[in-house]
Formats: C-alpha cells, structure tokens, sequence
C-alpha cells in the first residue's frame, strides 16, 4: 500500500512538474509584436469584421487612417445587416454606415481603395432580385462604390446573380478603373454565365467596368471535374503585378476525386481578357481524406517590395484532417503554399505528410489561417487559434500560448499570428493575442510605416454568446526596425498606388532631416529617361503627386538624387 501511495505521488508530482514547464513556456504578454492600441465596436449581436484598408485622402501614401468593412446584426426583423466605418489614424470612428438590406444575411467581405481615391466594397444581399423558382429570396453578389465622406456614389450599389445563391467575396481594381470580382455562383442565368454545374456552387469570377456594368466576354465560372461534389467557392484574388493576369484561389469540392466529399485548393491564372486560363494547379490530394483551401492570395516578391518576373504567389488557408491525419494529429491547421510566377510550387518545408505541397502550422485543436502580408524575411498569417502548448499529448504543437494565461484555461479561441520565413516556410515565432472569450481574425494589412493592424471579433464582455469589432495596431520587433535605418536601396521609396494606371505619389523618407532640393526621374529598364522634375524636400520629407505623364505599359524605375545619393523603385504601369 505505502509502495501504491509512494507511486501514485510521484505520478502526480511529475505530472505537475511537466504543466509547470509547459505552462512557464506561455508568456503573460507578447514578447515579438508591440501592441500600439486595440479597439471594440459593439454594433449589434454578432459583430465580425470581414476587412480591412489602409486609406488616403489624397491618393497618395495610405496613412489617413482605414475604411473597416463586415457584418452587424441588428436583431429582429433587418438581422444581419452590412456595417462600414471609417476610422482615423488612432482608430476612433470619423463616420459609420449601416446598409439594411430587410433580408437577414447580407455582409461586406473585402474593401480596396480605387486609384481616385473611392472605395468598393464587396459582399453579399439576400434579395428578392432574383428569386428562386420557389419565388424564396436569394443571396446576390454584391458591390457598391463609396466616397471617403461616406457618401454612396451616384448609381451604386449594384447587385449581380441569378436563382442560385451567389456571393462576391473579394475585389480587387483593375486596367482602366475596372473591377475584377471573385466569388461563388449557384445557377446559371442572369448575371451568371453558362457552364455552372447547378450545384451547391462553382467559382465565379467577373469583370465591371467602373460603373459597374459587367464588361461583355468578362464573365466566367470555373470547377473541376467531380460533378458528385460541387460546392466550390473562390475566396481570394490578386492582379499579377508584372502581367495584369488575375490569380484567384478558394475551396474546390468538385476538384477532389470523386466521391469524396473534400475540397482542394484551386489557384487559377486568368488572363485580363479572360481566356483561358494560362496556369492552373490543384494542390493539397496525397491520397488521404482532408479538406484543403485557401481564404487568402498575395502575391510574394523575391526581393521584399520589387516587382519582378521572379514574383510568386503564397496562398494562406486551412487543411483540414480526417480523424487522425494531419501535421498535428488535429482539426484544422493554418496551410501555407508558395509557388512561383507560373503556379508551380517552390520549395517551402514540407510538414503535412497527407499533402502535396506546402507547409502546416498549429496545434492538435482548431487553426485557421485567414489572412497574410510579405514583411522584409518572410510572411506575416493571421486567424485563429485554439490550440495551446498547455496540451501535454500535442508534442509537435507549435502554438506558444493561448489567452496569455498560465494556468488551465477553457476550450476558447485567440488571433494567432505566426511569422514565417521565406523560401523555407519554417516557423520564426508566433503569438497569441485577444480576450478571454473567444477571438478570431480575418484581415491583417501592413501599414507605409511598417507597422501592422489586424481585424476580426472579440467576444463581448457583458454577453459571452455576441461578438463585437475587434482592431488591433501592432508592430514587431524584428526586420522591419531594419528596413527604417536603411538609407538606400529598394525599400526607402512608397510609391503608390503600384502598380499605377498613369498617377501617383512619391514619398521619401532620408536619414537626416535636411531641407534641400532635389531631382525626380522615371526611367525604363534600359535607363531612358521619361520624366525629370526638380522638387523640394523639407525636413527630410519628400511627397510628390505624379499625374499627366504618359508612360507605356510595364515596368520603369523611379530615381530620386538627394546630395549626391541615388534612391531607386521600381515602377509598374498598368
């Protein structure tokens, strides 16, 4: 007996022992990211931002403070409603908007900035405009332009679809003002082209011009060949900065073999005349049942910030195991993939055995990946998490804490972000950050001045079942302190937007803060000089708006001579 309590002991003093390891590895507060400020909205009872965007005044740098974009809802009867609000550099309100549509599900997914300065916004309405042969209301695609003052455009909003539920999910602008549009359609009819599989969804992706009427031949729904399983979605697009092509990726349930009610990552490559598509890969199928798929495209720089032929595109989403598969032997896992100009995949670390390509990050309980940016050394994901290293029987976890806390924490979710490195995929660090209900992200953007705000939900103090806005301001204490002492090269120039469709703005930065004139020059690639303007900078700071220069398509450099220093960026023409 005294042998059994003498075991039993050891047993639980142990145990205790390993926890107390465990738990001193959880921080009580981020050591890699400075938090700056943070911000709630309580707007209704499930408050979620969907994006995010940086916003200027005056076309220039985006440093004026942000246009926030998602859904409210608002109880009975609107329920779930479309809320927009701009906020200023310190993320106090400048104006809200809430768009009732009277149907219940309507929400605003991604938000950009146009070149003259307005916003589109995209989302979804649920509507009567298209009802379905039941005569029951559906959801439409929908998308509206805004000036900065809150005021809606003229003409706008529009909504696009047919007797299929559709969805516009991102934007992004385009050659001439245009807007290329992606997302998911039901039926075909309407707004919607020929070629759906009249299922659950296919992809949808479309092109307005900038009044928002669909340009003719620039309609097209993609799938794959699993006509069991259909229920596809793109979720992401982005404009190859050095062909204008449009890069779109999502989830892909008729994309997976058939009979097997999983999807895949689908990344396409859509010429700007909508052709053909000159690349396309499914990534994620090695023989085992999982869910894979992207939330979230960018496209990735070899060289941090310049514009290359060697520029590729990092995919950011969720695997998703079946039983015990997976990296981590869990549910969800954040799922990197990076390939190159042409789709194919480059050589991040392969860490899921059950996948093709790409690498995999989290714990043994739900990460979701949801959102990305390229930083000096590598990438920058958001979601969320509800893995903690605190989980003695997750020995590969890689989630360093959950809720700051040390001690046995309820089954409740935080933003993650984790840092990746380029070329390798491998993990640098990671963070945990938010309240001790539950919290997720779904947007993160890096600001001119390397810093970092990300979007998303935080439970309600006052009522654990609601959600409300949640914005953090962060930045973190690596590469990015470096790319502010650098004092030539690449990265000491904003030129935006980049790429340009003929106007911009220069913005300059040098060491010291000099009052001094100074010399402006576009070139092309061969060194011709296009433009040449003699400009003035004042305590160290140069901004000036290019507008009236006819450029040709492509790429050129902008060179600004400063005493005798030379600043270079490239420069693309849309």
């Amino acid at each position: 007996m005294k042998l059994i309590t003498l075991l039993l002991s050891l047993t639980v003093s142990t145990a205790l022992s390993l926890k107390a390891q465990v738990s001193c590895l959880c921080p009580a507060s981020p050591t890699n990211i400075t938090i700056i400020w943070s911000k709630t909205f309580d707007i209704g009872a499930n408050d979620v931002i969907w994006d995010i965007e940086p916003i200027s005044t005056d076309g220039g740098t985006p440093d004026d403070g942000f246009v926030v974009v998602g859904s409210a809802n608002m109880g009975y009867p609107t329920g779930m409603d479309i809320h927009i609000k701009r906020l200023n550099t310190s993320g106090n309100i400048v104006w809200s908007e809430t768009i009732d549509m009277d149907h219940n599900v309507d929400a605003a997914y991604a938000v950009e900035q146009t070149s003259n300065a307005q916003l589109i916004i995209a989302g979804s309405s649920k509507t009567d405009l298209y009802p379905s042969f039941l005569g029951d209301k559906n959801r439409n695609a929908w998308l509206t332009r805004m000036n900065l003052n809150g005021t809606t455009v003229s003409g706008w909003p529009k909504e696009f679809g047919s007797t299929g539920d559709d969805v516009a999910y991102d934007l992004k602008e385009a050659e001439s003002g245009n807007i290329v549009i992606a997302g998911q359609a039901g039926v075909s009819g309407d707004d919607v082209p020929s070629g759906t599989q009249g299922g659950a969804g296919d992809y949808w992706v479309f092109k307005t011009n900038a009044s928002g009427t669909i340009i003719s031949g620039r309609n097209k729904v993609y799938h794959g060949s699993n006509t069991t399983y259909e229920q596809d979605y793109a979720r992401s697009v982005v404009v190859d900065c050095v062909t204008g092509e449009y890069i779109v990726t999502g989830f892909c349930k008729s994309c997976y073999p058939v009979d097997f009610d999983f999807s895949a990552l689908y990344m396409l490559k859509i010429p700007v005349n909508f052709g053909t598509p000159t690349e396309e890969e499914v990534y994620g199928y090695e023989g085992e049942r999982d869910d894979f798929g992207s939330y979230n495209v960018i496209q990735a720089h070899e060289v941090f910030e310049t514009c290359s032929s060697t520029s590729g595109f990092l995919s950011l989403g969720l695997q998703h195991p079946d039983g015990s598969y997976g990296c981590f032997g869990g549910q969800h896992d954040f799922w990197t993939v990076l390939t190159d100009n042409n789709l194919a995949p480059n050589d991040f670390t392969l860490a899921c055995e059950n996948s093709d390509y790409g690498s995999a990050f989290g714990g043994k309980k739900k990460d979701n990946g949801h959102s990305a940016v390229q930083i000096c050394d590598g990438f920058l994901l958001t979601g969320l998490t509800k893995s903690n290293n605190k989980d003695l029987s997750c020995t590969l976890c890689q989630v360093t804490c959950n809720h700051y806390e040390c001690t046995p924490a309820p089954e409740t979710e935080d933003i993650w972000i984790a840092k990746i490195d380029y070329g390798t995929g491998e993990l640098a660090w990671n963070e945990s950050i938010g309240g001790t209900g539950n919290d997720g992200a779904y947007s993160l953007k890096r600001l001119p001045d390397g810093t970092f705000v990300v979007a998303g939900y935080t439970t309600n103090p006052l009522d654990d079942s609601e959600t409300d806005w949640y914005i953090v301001k962060f930045e973190i204490t690596d590469c990015d302190e470096r790319l502010s002492q650098e004092i030539s090269g690449f990265n000491v120039i904003s030129v935006y937007p980049n790429p340009s469709f003929g106007s911009f703005t220069l913005s300059l930065q040098t060491p010291e803060k000099i009052t001094v004139d100074a010399s402006v020059e576009i070139l092309d690639l061969a060194g011709k000089p296009f433009y040449r303007n003699e400009v003035s900078i004042e305590d160290g700071l140069l901004q000036q708006q290019i507008s009236g220069v006819t450029l040709s398509a492509g790429f050129h450099l902008v060179k600004i001579v400063v005493n005798g220093t030379v600043y270079l960026r490239p420069l693309i023409i849309q």
